[in-house]
C-alpha cells in the first residue's frame, strides 16, 4: 500500500494533484512557474505488524517550469538608439521567442532530440551529447506577442509610434518561432532633432496567466534623425535644398567639398549632403546669443533645428461684447521639455498690459453673463445661438426680455503641465513656465477674458502661431532618461569673419574668443 505523507522532509500532497496506485498526477496548467514541491510516499504492508519491518519512504522534488517571452536577434537592444536621416527609409525588425523558465533539463545520448538554447529557435538535430541542453520533445509553446506601449512614446502619439510610420507582423504562421514584427518609417525634415524619438514595446505570451504567470518584457529603443545631414532625393539640387533653409546654394557647395566631380549639379540620390556644423550650446546661452555669435537670425536657427518650434492652434471668444477676449491655445512640442523650461508664444495680433499668473487647462469653471444687445426678438428664439462671434444662447429673463446668456471663463486653476504664464506687453509674447517634464504630450490652456488681452485687428479663428522652445545647454534624452549635451545644427554664413570652424568639416565649434 502506497500513500503520500507529510514527513520532516516532505511538504505533503501538492494542490491540484491526485495520488492513485503510486502515481502522483499534477495538472501543470494550474501551477505558477518556479514553484518547487518536495513530496514523499510511504510503502507499507496492509494488516501486518510494522514492528516486524521498516516501511519504505521515497521522496522526490517536483519543479514547476513554464514559458516566458524572449527577445532575440535581430531585435535592437533595450536603450539602443539608431541614427537615420530625413527622407531615408528606416526598417527595424523585432523578434520574440518562447523560452522555458529555468532552461531545459540535460538529456544525453538520445537518437533524436530538440535543442532549445537561450536566444535560438527550436531546431532538431541528432546525437545530442555532452552538455547540450536538449528536450526529447520540442513544441513551439505559447504564441509570443509584441505590442506597442503608447503611453511611453516620445513625442507622445496615439499609436505610440512616429507619425506616418507602419508596424506589421512579418511572420506568416503562428507556429513560427520566433515571431517577427517590422517597423518602417521615412522621417520628414520636421522630425530632425537633437534628442531621439522613443518607442516602447511589451513582449508577452498568449495565455500568460497559465503559461508564464504574466511575465512580460519591456523594450524601449530610440531613433535619432540627424539634423545636419540631408538625404538626397531624386530631383534634388543644391539650389532647391538651400531654398528650404533660405540660403544661397553656394553655402551648401562650400560645406560639401566631397561632391562627385566637385560639381554643384552632380547630386546622386542617396548621397548624404552636409548642411552645416554641429555647435555644442554653452551654459547660459539663449537664442539671441547663439544667432548673434553666428551672424544669423533666430529664424535661421529654427530652420535647421525644427525641434525648437511647435505649431500653435489658437481660437478666441468675445464673451462680453467688449474688446477683451478669452484665448484657447494648444500645441505639441517636438521634443521633451524639462520642468522649469520656458516656452514662448509670440501673439502679434493681441495686446494688453503685462501680467503673470496661473492658467487653466480648460474652462470647466464658468459664470453666466447676461447681455441684452445680442439677441433680437425678430431674429432669435430661446435656446438659439447669440450673435456672431459669441458663445452663448438666447433666453428670456424674469421680465420676458430676450437676452444672451454666455458662459464666461472665470478664475485660473492649476494646470497639470504649466506652472505659470507671463504676458510681456512690449514683446506681445506669452511665456509659459513648465511645471514638470513632459514627453511630447498635447498642451492645452485657456487665458481667461479677465487677463485683459484684446485683439489688435479683425482676425479669423482658428489662428496658427509658433511656440519657441528654449535653447538650453542640456536637453532631456527620453531613451537614456537623462539630461545630455544639446547640439545645434548651424549653417555657416558665407564670407564672414570671426568663425573659427572650417567649411566642409564636422568639427565642434569652439567660440573661445567670443564674449
Amino acid at each position: 500500500e502506497k500513500r503520500l505523507r507529510t514527513s520532516t522532509k516532505g511538504t505533503g500532497q501538492p494542490e491540484f494533484s491526485k495520488f492513485i496506485n503510486g502515481w502522483l498526477m499534477m495538472d501543470g496548467s494550474k501551477y505558477v512557474p518556479g514553484q518547487v514541491y518536495y513530496v514523499c510516499s510511504e510503502t507499507t504492508i496492509p494488516n501486518y505488524n510494522t514492528s516486524l519491518y521498516n516501511p519504505i519512504e521515497t521522496c522526490a522534488t517536483v519543479k514547476i517550469k513554464g514559458f516566458v517571452p524572449l527577445l532575440v536577434d535581430p531585435t535592437p537592444s533595450n536603450g539602443s538608439v539608431a541614427t537615420a536621416y530625413a527622407g531615408q527609409a528606416i526598417n527595424l525588425r523585432f523578434a520574440v521567442n518562447t523560452s522555458v523558465i529555468g532552461g531545459c533539463d540535460y538529456i544525453v545520448n538520445q537518437s533524436q532530440c530538440s535543442v532549445i538554447e537561450q536566444g535560438s529557435a527550436c531546431a532538431c538535430q541528432e546525437n545530442c551529447t555532452g552538455d547540450c541542453k536538449c528536450l526529447q520533445y520540442c513544441a513551439p509553446g505559447p504564441l509570443p506577442l509584441l505590442t506597442v506601449v503608447p503611453g511611453m512614446s516620445s513625442p507622445m502619439t496615439s499609436s505610440g509610434l512616429p507619425q506616418s510610420s507602419s508596424w506589421a507582423l512579418e511572420s506568416s504562421s503562428p507556429l513560427d518561432r520566433p515571431q517577427v514584427w517590422r517597423f518602417s518609417w521615412t522621417p520628414s525634415a520636421l522630425d530632425r532633432s537633437a534628442a531621439p524619438v522613443r518607442m516602447c514595446f511589451r513582449a508577452s505570451l498568449s495565455k500568460t496567466a497559465v503559461a508564464s504567470n504574466g511575465q512580460t518584457l519591456l523594450l524601449c529603443v530610440g531613433i535619432l534623425i540627424d539634423k545636419c545631414r540631408h538625404y538626397v532625393q531624386p530631383g534634388d539640387s543644391l539650389e532647391k535644398i538651400a531654398a528650404v533653409f533660405q540660403k544661397d546654394w553656394l553655402t551648401l557647395y562650400h560645406a560639401n567639398p566631397n561632391l562627385p566631380g566637385y560639381s554643384p549639379t552632380s547630386l546622386t540620390p542617396g548621397h548624404l549632403l552636409r548642411l552645416g556644423v554641429s555647435y555644442a550650446v554653452r551654459w547660459g546661452e539663449d537664442m539671441s546669443q547663439v544667432s548673434r555669435n553666428f551672424l544669423l537670425t533666430p529664424l535661421d536657427i529654427h530652420l535647421t533645428n525644427p525641434e525648437l518650434v511647435a505649431p500653435v492652434q489658437l481660437s478666441y471668444k468675445i464673451n462680453t461684447g467688449q474688446d477683451n477676449v478669452q484665448i484657447s491655445l494648444s500645441f505639441v512640442p517636438r521634443r521633451t521639455i524639462a520642468g522649469g523650461e520656458n516656452v514662448t508664444i509670440s501673439l502679434p495680433d493681441f495686446a494688453g498690459s503685462s501680467w503673470s499668473g496661473l492658467v487653466s487647462e480648460g474652462c470647466a469653471s464658468t459664470t453666466p453673463v447676461s447681455l441684452y444687445a445680442f439677441c433680437d426678438p425678430a431674429l432669435n428664439r430661446p435656446s438659439q445661438p447669440c450673435g456672431p462671434g459669441l458663445s452663448g444662447l438666447c433666453a428670456y429673463d424674469g421680465n420676458g426680455r430676450l437676452y444672451c446668456s454666455m458662459p464666461q471663463c472665470v478664475g485660473t486653476g492649476a494646470h497639470p503641465w504649466i506652472d505659470r504664464a507671463t504676458w510681456i506687453s512690449s514683446m506681445q509674447q506669452l511665456v509659459l513656465t513648465m511645471k514638470r517634464t513632459m514627453a511630447g504630450q498635447l498642451v492645452q490652456l485657456v487665458v481667461p477674458q479677465s487677463s485683459g488681452l484684446r485683439k489688435m485687428k479683425e482676425v479669423k479663428a482658428p489662428l496658427e502661431y509658433v511656440a519657441s522652445l528654449p535653447v538650453q545647454e542640456k536637453i532631456y534624452n527620453p531613451v537614456s532618461e537623462s539630461m545630455e549635451q544639446n547640439n545645434l545644427c548651424v549653417i555657416l554664413p558665407l564670407c564672414q569673419d570671426g568663425l573659427t570652424c572650417l567649411f566642409g568639416t564636422d568639427c565642434k565649434i569652439q567660440p573661445s574668443t567670443w564674449a
